[in-house]
């Protein structure tokens, strides 16, 4: 049978032709890795940034509302008690005692809204650091996709080494099988 491919010789040659085009793949199959991990790499980033942009975005337009809508109470209830003094001014002393129990009412529901208001603004604080702590996750995730892509890169450069020395491994072996020997003689 080995007699079908020209002797030990032509399966030799036919072996290390075979390893050279293995060889030419696995350079190819690397660098299609190579791309695919930078590819990756770069698309994380670039949704890492969209992602930090919508949320700073969010996080801008809501502490806009919460400022707009804190002056907008504050204005209301200001209005509220300065009209009710205006008209406490304008009634006889006996309902004063009663309008001052009304202001203080509303003071007492102003002081409610603003602590209200004043808590929100803690949540969002608290809101804003869990979006920070995320954000730093993920960059730690970044650096350990980072040095998981060196690793890969590493191992791949030293298949390449063990493929480099394959075909004149086999070459080495081939020729040490079809050499005369002396024993024969």
């Amino acid at each position: 049978m080995i007699e079908q491919w020209g002797g030990f010789a032509g399966l030799a040659a036919l072996t290390v032709a075979l390893f050279v085009w293995l060889r030419a793949d696995m350079h190819a199959l690397r660098a299609d890795v190579n791309g695919r991990i930078d590819g990756l790499g770069a698309e994380l980033n670039g949704r890492i940034d969209e992602l930090r942009g919508e949320m700073n975005r969010r996080i801008d337009g809501l502490g806009a509302e919460l400022n707009g809508r804190i002056d907008e109470l504050r204005a209301e209830l200001n209005g509220r008690i300065d009209g009710l003094g205006a008209e406490l001014n304008g009634r006889i002393d006996g309902l004063r005692g009663e309008m001052n129990g009304r202001i203080d009412g509303l003071r007492g529901e102003m002081n409610g809204r603003m602590d209200r208001i004043e808590s929100g603004q803690g949540k969002l604080r608290e809101r804003l650091a869990a979006l920070e702590a995320g954000q730093n996750a993920l960059r730690d995730r970044l650096d350990r996709i980072d040095t998981e892509q060196g690793q890969l890169r590493g191992s791949a450069t030293r298949l390449h080494g063990r493929l480099d020395g394959l075909p004149k491994a086999i070459g080495e072996a081939v020729a040490e099988a079809t050499a005369p020997r002396r024993d024969a003689a």
